[in-house]
């Protein structure tokens, strides 16, 4: 009778990183964020893998310092800004919403009818 050799510790993580991503994925909505934010969990588990006592499950414990990694993500990320410049930055957004450079509308609008009499219909 063979039995199979006791995993690793690192081997154990490599076994979560899958559900690790999905869950930061789902956090972050963004992938190359979710990659750093779980290989820090792991580089995190690895340094200090005393830290790990068996009061939990591995993947309990390995989701707690992802939460927190995935917190400082979200703080470092909310912090920058974007300086690029695009062609729809220089286009004035007053002519996507029918009007001319001078505020007069490109089109003249419809009769709106009566407001107030409209309010005051018993039918409205």
């Amino acid at each position: 009778m063979s039995s199979q050799p006791a995993t690793t510790f690192s081997q154990q993580l490599v076994e979560h990183r899958d559900y690790l991503m999905r869950f930061a994925q789902l956090q972050l909505r963004n992938d190359a964020w979710a990659q750093d934010v779980v290989s820090e969990t792991v580089l995190a588990a690895l340094a200090k893998p005393q830290a790990f006592e068996s009061r939990s499950q591995l993947k309990t414990w390995l989701i707690g310092i992802l939460k927190h990694k995935v917190i400082d993500s979200l703080r470092q990320h909310g912090r920058e800004v974007s300086t690029s410049v695009s062609d729809d930055d220089l286009v004035d957004p007053m002519e996507y919403i029918g009007f001319q450079v001078d505020g007069h509308f490109k089109e003249t609008p419809s009769d709106w009818g009566n407001p107030e009499q409209d309010l005051c219909s018993r039918q409205f």
